[in-house]
């Protein structure tokens, strides 16, 4: 299983979780970059997109899920990952909101 940090359209009670299939696996919790990003929403469905720029802008805070390779490799599928337009997935830490142990999440 693979952690992944959730921060947009794919979080409980938005578009995409249902249709991401994000109900299937073990929400984790409710965590935050360890690092600020910076966090846009632009285009025309108006996503988040987290900016590769560790240590700028403000902490993100979303949803960490275990999810298996056939689930990472879906949500490759829904954010166009092999696309140059698309969004590129990177390993970042998160901690968990209530306080605890950091672990690292695939974004």
């Amino acid at each position: 299983m693979q952690r992944v940090f959730i921060y947009g359209t794919l979080k409980k009670g938005f578009p995409y979780h249902a249709n991401g299939g994000m109900e299937l696996y073990d929400c984790l919790g409710r965590f935050g970059t360890v690092q600020s990003y910076p966090l846009v929403v632009g285009g025309c469905w108006y996503s988040p997109c987290l900016i590769d720029e560790a240590g700028h802008g403000n902490r993100v805070y979303g949803e960490t899920y275990a999810v298996d390779e056939d689930g990472v490799h879906s949500l490759d599928l829904i954010e166009s990952t092999a696309k140059t337009n698309g969004y590129r997935r990177i390993q970042i830490e998160v901690a968990p909101e209530t306080g605890g142990t950091l672990m690292k999440a695939w974004a």
